[in-house]
């Protein structure tokens, strides 16, 4: 009888753990990050940075994002800052969420971004980085024309 039982709990919990696995396999396929844009704020002194994200979530089940790390680089060569968010943000399930991303800059980066942008008037701005979803560290390589 104590085998059977173990036999019972042991598929119980081989159950539970391809629940487990196919779930997350779900959130990993279903998860879309995309690129908002922009947000500027602050002085000329102290300037704010702010990349805004939106996290799509298609999947009947809620998701926590548990830190978004990564670099901004405008034109793929001039580094405008880094994004480091610890911050535990919570993802409904069939919904869209804005992210606020507070940039931490890189002043060389902002005074070549400046020149840059005078003379070639156009130009991309790239977030390459990781979300770390329930678990799961999903790599994401955004960029936007402006």
């Amino acid at each position: 009888m104590a085998k059977n039982g173990k036999g019972i709990l042991l598929t119980i919990g081989a159950f539970l753990l391809l629940s487990y696995v196919v779930n997350k396999k779900q959130l990993f396929k279903a998860a879309n990050v995309t690129l908002k844009g922009l947000k500027f704020a602050g002085s000329l002194l102290q300037p704010e940075i702010h990349l805004i994200l939106n996290f799509v979530n298609n999947t009947k089940q809620s998701a926590t994002i548990t830190g978004i790390n990564g670099t901004i680089l405008l034109n793929d060569s001039v580094k405008i800052g880094d994004i480091n968010k610890t911050d535990k943000i919570e993802i409904l399930p069939d919904a869209v969420t804005e992210i606020n991303l507070p940039i931490d800059i890189s002043y060389n980066g902002i005074v070549s971004t400046i020149k840059n942008l005078i003379q070639q008037k156009t130009g991309k701005y790239t977030f390459n980085g990781f979300v770390n979803l329930s678990g799961l560290s999903i790599p994401v390589n955004l960029s936007q024309n402006f």
